[in-house]
């Protein structure tokens, strides 16, 4: 009798456990997304034609390798391979047309969670440096003639 209540208490135990044991296989475990990425640092200011190189931060909370996403500004972007957590992660970038262009980055992990973009840094590349020394030119001439250039700027959005 007491061997009969054994089996029926391992018995009653593995059916208790078994749906234990399926969730802890079959069950996915939840894949947090990266954080929000560094806002990215490099130069400002540059001439068009010329690379100028741009690094960004994030982390994963669980620990997960991360690719990370560059969008220019310019209607192009770039991926990397993976990086480790936490790794910083710099990339080159030209641009072919004068303007202002807004830099921001995502973090992917390796399981496809996405962070959302980090601030913007926003890169120049003036049409004319001359535009960029205007102020100088004006307190010069200010100063010797007692009047400001005033030139007037077509598409002055450009600049």
């Amino acid at each position: 009798m007491i061997k009969k209540w054994k089996e029926v208490i391992i018995i009653s135990l593995l059916i208790l456990m078994m749906p234990l044991a399926a969730f802890s296989h079959d069950m996915p475990t939840v894949n947090n997304p990266p954080n929000k990425p560094s806002r990215p640092i490099g130069p400002t200011f540059g001439e068009v034609g010329i690379y100028y190189y741009y690094t960004s931060r994030a982390t994963d909370p669980d620990g997960d390798r991360i690719h990370y996403l560059f969008d220019w500004g310019d209607g192009s972007s770039c991926g990397t391979i993976l990086y480790e957590s936490g790794e910083n992660c710099t990339l080159p970038h030209c641009w072919d047309d004068y303007g202002f262009y807004e830099i921001k980055v995502m973090a992917i992990d390796e399981h496809c969670a996405c962070s959302e973009w980090s601030e913007p840094l926003v890169v120049a590349m003036p049409r004319e440096k001359l535009i960029w020394n205007l102020n100088i030119l004006n307190k010069w001439f200010s100063s010797m003639f007692g009047s400001k250039i005033i030139i007037p700027l077509h598409n002055a959005d450009q600049y």
